[in-house]
């Protein structure tokens, strides 16, 4: 339904290298964590938007399946 830019991985890789480095004491799972939340929060702020809350329950999921992926990874 929605495209993403065809950069936006350079772009995840610049902003992870810039607050997610080991001198950095912001936690990404845990910050991904507290945005799919707040994605979710959103959406019956946005009643007159069916548009956007889409938006927002389609985001939330994506970010949702990219937390999964890393606390996969940390499982293995």
């Amino acid at each position: 339904i929605f495209s993403t830019p065809h950069n936006l991985d350079g772009i995840e890789d610049i902003f992870d290298k810039v607050f997610f480095n080991k001198h950095s004491n912001y936690n990404k799972t845990e910050i991904i964590a507290i945005n799919v939340h707040l994605f979710i929060s959103m959406v019956p702020l946005h009643s007159d938007r069916p548009d956007r809350q889409l938006a927002m329950i389609l985001n939330a999921k994506r970010l949702y399946n990219k937390l999964l992926n890393i606390l996969e990874r940390k499982g293995d």
